[in-house]
């Protein structure tokens, strides 16, 4: 009954473990939407901020064309109104009466006199021909037709003299009694406006238009022949947009080009017109998709983390699942199961390595940005933090297979006699900078004339460098780390580490001696770490027939002693020792 139900338990505990790991994946997923949802906004917010203030400037740029049009037909209107001879075709003194108004012909290209009777007789481009008649044209009729009538701007016409595009802006002439005398005609090219706003950057696909409040298309960048004078009063701008504000942004899809787009509009003040950019959505959202290209690729390499982690987690839990289901069929297949779990563990190394070098090279390229930097300061911190948790985590697997190995029976020695002073002072300096963050100077005391030790050097450093890590991180600033070497008087020899650090409690030590467990205190907790370093060091230690043991008290620091046995000491000899029994003493 009790085997069935810790079965049960740890079924529930694999499938809490699963249900864990699938709901922080789809957090990170959720998150990773609501951030390509929030950087889109902003997008679409930064192509509406933008063609709003373009249309702004552009309004202002009609405005003062507009302006210099009409001072030019009012300047105009005054050299020419109750002129008698206004009705003779090309008299010398109203084409001298025109003259000093060419200086404005940048903008109106040609500048026409138009009589009563609607026929031509001034032009300053040219000589006029009084055999041209403009009586049904509209910005004729307009102001003929209108006794109080002022500026007019007619739609886009091809000019009959060279059938391109103008638009006619127009105003009244009167004769000395005030009555209808003709009309003056300044000719502008739309080309005038287009060259303008080829000097805006609106991207790859956006437009610039020039409509007239009533929905003629007068001017439009890049330009659309066939769309030039068209009515476009259907389109919202002029059915829904227009009615609710004099300026304003909305999206919508263009009638001419059928591309989705951020639409900004802008009455003309003081002019009947409207001024329009728009911005192409494959414009404004082109940056914004390559930062979600770049994101997906860290949001899978993270995803693909966390799966693994389940994945391990769950293999890891089904293997004790099964050991522990041997453990209850028979008690004396035990070791044989925990020896399974070692060998599990040593084997899985290719297995758990193999992609997270992949993870930690690729975060790393892009960290470096040996294929192009990453544009956004955020994205390069998120690439940093992968790198940083992925070499964390290799840390903690090569901590695990090498206790694995130990258990195993895997670990092998490469022995060889080992200078111990040097060995001492290598170890030191490869801490000393660590150290110096935290004002620690290590200290190295070691007797004259000592006999090499027989031993593995790679493990005999790894030992020493938990050690004085360990003390390192739980010892204050300012305080004070020592590696010291004792050569006894019956052969042996010992490596310590101490330090001034916090210290434990004797019930502590055996507690700090356990994989994944470190002592409770405030120091502790405010430091990160796997809890193997003390593990490992006590197997390595063993694997040298030797033994591990911890001297410490609280306030007053710790001393951890790596006993080695006279056999190691010097010429090895074949046999080697009983070994020394273990000390737990306070000091």
């Amino acid at each position: 009954m009790l085997g069935g139900a810790s079965i049960g338990r740890r079924i529930s505990l694999r499938i809490a473990t699963s249900a864990a790991g699938a709901v922080v994946i789809a957090i990170t997923l959720s998150l990773f939407g609501y951030h390509i949802w929030v950087t889109r906004q902003q997008a679409i917010d930064g192509a509406r901020s933008t063609s709003l203030v373009l249309a702004r400037v552009l309004e202002e740029h009609v405005a003062r064309t507009l302006q210099v049009v009409d001072m030019t037909l009012l300047s105009a209107t005054d050299r020419l109104d109750g002129r008698p001879e206004l009705a003779v075709p090309n008299h010398p003194s109203i084409q001298a009466a025109l003259a000093p108004l060419q200086q404005r012909s940048v903008i109106a290209t040609d500048l026409v006199v138009l009589d009563r009777r609607g026929r031509m007789v001034h032009r300053h481009a040219g000589r006029a021909d009084p055999s041209f008649r403009f009586t049904t044209d509209i910005y004729f009729t307009y102001h003929r037709d209108r006794a109080d009538s002022g500026l007019f701007i007619d739609r886009p016409r091809k000019w009959r003299f060279d059938d391109r595009w103008m638009i006619a802006v127009s105003r009244p002439l009167r004769d000395s009694r005030g009555n209808f005398a003709g009309v003056v005609m300044a000719v502008v090219r739309p080309s005038y406006f287009e060259e303008f706003y080829r000097s805006v950057d609106i991207g790859g696909s956006g437009s610039i238009e020039l409509l007239r409040d009533d929905g003629y298309l007068m001017v439009r960048h890049p330009p659309q022949e066939f769309a030039i004078g068209r009515d476009f009063s259907r389109i919202a701008l002029f059915t829904t947009e227009l009615e609710r504000a004099s300026e304003g942004t909305f999206a919508g899809r263009s009638p001419i080009d059928q591309l989705d787009r951020r639409i900004s509009y802008r009455r003309v003040k003081g002019f009947p017109f409207v001024v329009v950019v728009s911005v192409a959505e494959s414009d404004y959202l082109a940056e914004w998709r390559r930062q979600v290209l770049s994101e997906l690729i860290i949001a899978t390499s993270i995803v693909l983390v966390l799966a693994l982690l389940v994945w391990v987690i769950g293999r890891l839990q089904a293997r004790r699942d099964a050991m522990a289901r041997a453990l209850a069929r028979a008690k004396e297949e035990a070791e044989q199961a925990n020896l399974a779990k070692s060998r599990f563990l040593a084997n899985m190394s290719h297995e758990l390595r193999t992609p997270l070098n992949a993870i930690i090279g690729l975060s790393e390229i892009m960290m470096r940005g040996m294929f192009g930097m990453l544009q956004n300061d955020r994205y390069r911190g998120y690439v940093e933090d992968i790198w940083k948790s992925g070499q964390h985590l290799l840390e903690l697997i090569n901590d695990l297979l090498d206790i694995a190995k130990v258990e195993a029976g895997a670990q092998e020695l490469h022995e060889a006699n080992l200078d111990v002073p040097q060995l001492a002072t290598g170890v030191s300096d490869l801490v000393r900078h660590r150290a110096a963050r935290k004002q620690i100077k290590p200290e190295v005391t070691v007797p004259p004339a000592l006999p090499p030790l027989w031993a593995d050097e790679l493990r005999v450093k790894q030992m020493m460098l938990n050690l004085l890590t360990n003390a390192i991180k739980f010892t204050p600033e300012g305080g004070r780390v020592e590696i010291s070497v004792v050569h006894d008087v019956d052969g042996s020899l010992s490596l310590q580490v101490s330090d001034s650090g916090v210290g434990m409690k004797p019930e502590d030590i055996p507690r700090a001696l356990e994989p994944f467990r470190q002592v409770d205190n405030d120091l502790t907790r405010s430091q990160h770490g796997t809890g193997l370093g003390l593990t490992l060091t006590k197997r390595l230690i063993e694997l040298h027939q030797g033994r591990m043991w911890i001297d410490s008290k609280i306030g007053i620091g710790t001393r951890v002693t790596l006993w080695f046995p006279p056999a190691r000491v010097g010429r090895p000899e074949p046999a080697v020792p009983a070994p020394k029994p273990m000390r737990t003493n306070t000091a």
